[in-house]
């Protein structure tokens, strides 16, 4: 097996089961009880933008890249920008959460108010929107726009690369001891934007200091993917195991 066959195998392993994990998540999440709430819905949300884009690296990326497919490579910027319109919709769903959990435990009075589902809604549409014009005007079709960049994939190291550098952060979140389920669904937001921070911190810091090949795809490729596969793990086995 050649290294880009085994670097696809790797891809499509860890996407294949991010897919699945999501996609039920997705799913399912509504019909239980404790989710049918403003979490649940950022929960849901967040599921199926991180299916999509699991589902894009395990049935296109990792084709492309194990048969070396050029009329695939012609076409992967497009299948990328999709995946950078779920990323970005993952970020704000990530900061949604963070301020749903803060408002729980520190203004419990004010929560139904804030965060009532006509709200939560009006948020998970403004999340998408705001996603998929922004990945439109900057790797799409608005070529005047100063700040245009294209995501391109990289034969070299089985990843893609911009041609124009973009810096993004991930938030801080403070935690208080109230109800349990409270503090269970905070404990949840936390370790989401930590392993959230730490994929940053791989794809744009720690690859950049490493030339071997492998190295590189994993801080960069497979960095990627496990974040939003193991968001399905976090969701479910380790914080709602019903």
């Amino acid at each position: 097996m050649e290294e880009n066959q085994l670097a696809a195998t790797v891809v499509f392993c860890i996407s294949f089961i991010g897919t699945v994990a999501n996609t039920i998540i997705a799913t399912k999440s509504q019909t239980l009880p404790t989710m049918r709430n403003s979490f649940g819905l950022l929960m849901t949300s967040q599921s199926i933008g991180d299916a999509v884009f699991c589902a894009i690296f395990a049935f296109f990326y990792s084709p492309m890249v194990f048969f070396n497919n050029d009329v695939l490579k012609g076409v992967s910027n497009h299948f990328s920008m999709v995946q950078i319109m779920c990323y970005d919709n993952c970020l704000y769903c990530h900061l949604f959460v963070a301020l749903n959990r803060m408002c729980a435990i520190c203004l419990p009075w004010k929560y139904e108010r804030y965060f009532s589902r006509s709200n939560t809604k009006w948020l998970i549409i403004f999340s998408w929107v705001i996603s998929i014009t922004r990945c439109l005007i900057s790797y799409g079709y608005s070529k005047f726009y100063p700040l245009h960049c294209d995501l391109l994939y990289d034969e070299r190291i089985w990843a893609y690369s911009f041609t124009l550098t973009e810096l993004r952060q991930a938030g801080v979140f403070s935690m208080d001891s109230r109800r349990k389920k409270e503090i269970n669904f905070l404990r949840q937001a936390v370790l989401q934007g930590i392993i959230l921070a730490m994929e940053l911190f791989s794809y744009f810091h720690l690859a950049s200091h490493f030339e071997n090949p492998w190295a590189v795809f994993a801080c960069t490729t497979v960095a990627w993917i496990l974040v939003h596969c193991t968001d399905a793990w976090v969701h479910t086995i380790w914080f709602h195991p019903n």
